[in-house]
This record gives C-alpha cells, structure tokens and sequence, in this order.
C-alpha cells in the first residue's frame, strides 16, 4: 500500500519546489495540487463551504449521526483513511509515495494526521510577508490585494503553528529560505525523515515537469534546478504606508513570537512611523482595493443568487438560533 506524502504550506511558500524535488528522486508519484481531502474531512469548525444543497443540513446530519452512533467519527475516518489509501496507491502506480498538497489542507492539518496517522507530514515554512509579495506578484499582477487568501494569512498560518507545535516528534518542518540557501542540508533531512535511499534527493538533479491545472502557474517558467539567488528582495515591495499598515497588522504579538522562533526576524518597516512613507501611492492603493471589494460583492451576491445558494445556517450555531427561525418563517 502506498504511503501518502502531506505538504502543508501557505501559498506560494515553494510547495511545487518541495515537490518537484521529492519527484526528482523518483521514489514518488504526484499530480499538482489533488485537494481531494478538502471533500471528506473537516466540519464547520473548520472549513466554510457553500453549496445550493444547503452545506448546514449535511452538518446537522453529522451531528446527528455522531449523537446516536457514538462509533460514527471512527467508522468515518477508518473509510476515509482506506478509501484513499486505495486511492493513492493507484495514483502512485508502481510508487511507494503519492505526494499530496495543496495550500488549504492548513484548515485541516489535525484530520489529516488523525486520519492518517503513518503518513508523512511535511510542514514547510515561508517568511509570510514575502509570501504576500509572491501573491501580489503572482496572481495580480503587482497590486495589493489579498481578499482570496486572507484565509490563509489569518487562519491557516496559525493553525499550522499551533499544528507544527503538537506534532513537532512525528512530523518534519523546514524553512524554504533553507532549502534555497542550504539545500543539500534540507534534502537530507527529508531523506531521513521520509525514508528515502541515501543520496536519492540532490539539489543538482533536475526537476520533472510537473502535470495538473493546479498548483504554481510559474512552474514551467521557473528553473529546472533549485535557485538559490532569490532573497529578501521581497521587502521592496512593501514600499508605501498601505502595504507597510497590512504588514503590522499580521504582526500580532502572538505571530511576532512565533516568527522569531521560527527564525524570522521582523522587517524595519513594521515599525510605526511619523510620516507616512509612499503617501500617494498608498491613498491609491487603498482606492484601488476597496473598488475592487465592492465588485467582488456585488458578483458574490450574483453568483449566490444563480445558483441559488442561501446564506441559511452558515453555522450550526446559526440553526439553533432564533435567527435561524426568521429565516423559515
């Protein structure tokens, strides 16, 4: 049976590198981004999901289920575990690993190691305003916005966090600043973590094309062998008072700790200043984002509407609620 590989990240944090290099010691079997986990695992606690079949019903269901049938969540999680298990073996073909990732597995890191207890768990870091940088640049073009991924930014960074702590003696964590600038020293740790023949990961080999709609849409362009001349050049891009306040308020007290311990260190800019730097291009910015705020609710609302999905029990607290009886009355 086939051993399921997880790599937990937040976008654009070098994932698709991770990848590529693990496939490159052609011990493993991948395919972009499968997100097939996000289907099975995960209830409103959380993962948010929206569909014209009323998602809350289906989590009532589950609650009723696991009220009258007190082995339900076991039961549940052994037919994941051996579905996919079965799955990723014929994913793999005649692999010992299928590599699976996809950004949004950080909202369900605890199912995945509950559910798959012998896998192997990779959670790979990334300075998180460079991955912001990367965002920007990747998927818009340069402007400031982040209203797709703040999820990630908000959520799943901590969750990570708090998951790595738990989980620090089973799983494997690595820096991608890392696997850049010392990159020989990083694949032996996976080589050992994963169980890999000695010498099967090098930062000389070169990198299979990887297939699949999803995943970096700059993996074709990029280098087929690890890069290590990319630096903190991300920090220029926090170049106007907009940018430099979305900064500080990731910085929380609580994530400026984490990011030390993680070896991060916190840039000059996040500092409060005086006068603010990049007036006019900040004001633009901030016109920019929230014209393109209203527009994003303006065809959310659209879309809603079309495909008949009610905002009716986002939660099941919302259900048990006097709220929710309006809604029906």
């Amino acid at each position: 049976m086939t051993t399921p590989i997880f790599i937990l990240s937040l976008p654009r944090s070098g994932s698709t590198l991770l990848q590529r290099l693990l496939l490159s010691s052609n011990e493993c079997a991948s395919l972009g981004e499968t997100s097939l986990l996000l289907r099975f695992l995960g209830d409103s606690n959380s993962v948010t999901r929206f569909a014209n079949y009323r998602e809350s019903n289906l989590e009532l269901s589950f609650r009723d289920l696991r009220d009258h049938y007190p082995d339900f969540p076991k039961k549940y999680d052994e037919m994941v575990h051996s579905s996919m298990l079965s799955l990723y073996t014929f994913l793999a073909e005649d692999k010992k690993y299928f590599i699976d990732k996809t950004p949004r597995y950080t909202l369900i890191a605890e199912e995945i190691k509950r559910t798959f207890p012998n896998a192997k768990i990779i959670v790979l870091w990334r300075h998180p305003l460079a991955i912001a940088s990367s965002i920007s640049k990747t998927f818009f073009k340069g402007k400031w916005r982040f209203d797709d991924f703040l999820v990630d930014f908000y959520v799943g960074w901590d969750r990570l966090y708090s998951f790595s702590q738990k989980h620090a003696d089973s799983i494997c964590s690595i820096r991608y600043e890392d696997l850049l600038t010392t990159p020989d020293l990083e694949l032996k740790k996976l080589e050992k973590f994963i169980g890999f023949p000695e010498s099967s990961l090098s930062a000389e080999a070169e990198l299979p094309t990887l297939i699949g709609r999803l995943g970096d849409p700059k993996r074709e362009s990029e280098n087929s062998k690890v890069d290590s001349s990319r630096g903190q050049a991300w920090q220029e891009d926090f170049s106007n008072w907009y940018r430099q306040k979305w900064a500080r308020q990731f910085y929380t007290s609580a994530r400026s700790a984490h990011l030390d311990e993680l070896g991060y260190d916190a840039p000059k800019f996040i500092e409060t200043t005086l006068i603010p730097h990049g007036l006019i291009d900040g004001i633009k910015e901030y016109r920019y984002h929230k014209k393109k705020v209203s527009k994003e609710l303006r065809l959310t609302q659209e879309i809603f509407q079309r495909e008949y999905i009610s905002p009716y029990g986002i939660s099941p607290e919302l259900l048990e609620s006097d709220e929710a009886l309006e809604w029906d009355s």
